[in-house]
């Protein structure tokens, strides 16, 4: 009887070896599986995001969440909040407007007396990243919607409620946005989570789908204005075939900022990759691009 106990006892440990032994398989499994799912690529951005737009399933997440300074990827909400109350062919009068444009700026170049459509501004305000153009556009819609008479600042103040209350109704509830061109403000940041929401609602948008994909326009007096979009130039080491849009941003803060959308086999992607060194940053595109997309 003693025997059949201890031998009993025997078995059960052993058993529960066995037991706590597959579970620690199992649970390396699972933490490799976890590991390839949101790969080890070595990226030089601090926060990235890779999404299939049709599905929002996540391809890939670096710190998609945290509070980042945006840049000039803030123009994405700025184009589709005056799309909400402009038309295309409105006729747009630049007044004093762009002294408002921060000095060293980035700009398309608007001169105080051009008469130019809506249409030819949201050109402006996305290939050159022109923050004349924003404060144009942000300054015209302010305008239209209230009192013509309240000055330029109270005008584009207005306008960036209205960015405020769009980013809130996409469900871009951990942003904040203070400036129409994304130039550097300590109150004005996003998330890589709530720039990818900005950039699926402005998929929606067919015009500005073309705009985001358009390599040069020409308007008027003005030199050809060139998309700043690495991924999209066919001269650039960075060229990306399956690229087809969006937005670049920097600033010293921010450093650089890239949202692009690519299609391949069918499916829309959106890629969001924030603050990196210059270059790095089409380098950090490429290599989930290339790894997820091919």
């Amino acid at each position: 009887m003693k025997y059949s106990k201890k031998h009993k006892n025997k078995k059960y440990r052993k058993k529960r070896l066995i037991n706590k032994l597959i579970l620690y398989i199992l649970t390396i499994l699972i933490v490799i599986a976890f590991s390839n799912f949101y790969d080890k690529v070595d990226l030089v951005a601090k926060s990235a995001l890779l999404i299939d737009s049709e599905t929002n399933n996540i391809i890939y997440s670096k710190k998609s969440t945290s509070r980042m300074y945006p840049a000039s990827t803030t123009k994405i909400l700025t184009a589709i909040t005056a799309l909400d109350y402009l038309d295309l062919n409105e006729i747009v009068y630049v007044d004093n407007e762009i002294y408002l444009t921060p000095l060293g700026s980035s700009t398309a170049g608007l001169c105080k007396g051009e008469r130019l459509t809506v249409r030819d501004l949201i050109y402006g305000l996305m290939l050159p990243s022109g923050n004349d153009a924003a404060q144009v556009l942000a300054v015209h819609t302010g305008k239209k919607l209230s009192n013509k008479e309240i000055s330029f600042r109270v005008a584009r103040d207005k306008f960036i409620e209205l960015m405020n209350k769009k980013a809130q109704e996409i469900g871009a509830v951990n942003s904040n946005f203070t400036t129409v061109d994304g130039f550097h403000d300590n109150n004005h940041y996003s998330t890589a989570k709530d720039l990818a929401l900005i950039t699926q609602e402005s998929l929606k948008n067919d015009f500005l789908c073309k705009v985001a994909n358009t390599i040069t326009y020409q308007v008027g007096k003005h030199n050809d204005w060139i998309n700043s979009n690495k991924l999209l130039q066919q001269n650039s080491e960075w060229f990306t075939k399956s690229v087809t849009g969006f937005k670049t941003g920097f600033t010293s803060h921010a450093g650089y900022c890239l949202v692009a959308t690519a299609i391949h086999n069918n499916k829309s992607y959106i890629l969001v990759l924030l603050n990196g060194p210059k270059d790095d940053i089409y380098a950090d595109a490429q290599k989930l691009l290339n790894k997820h997309l091919s």
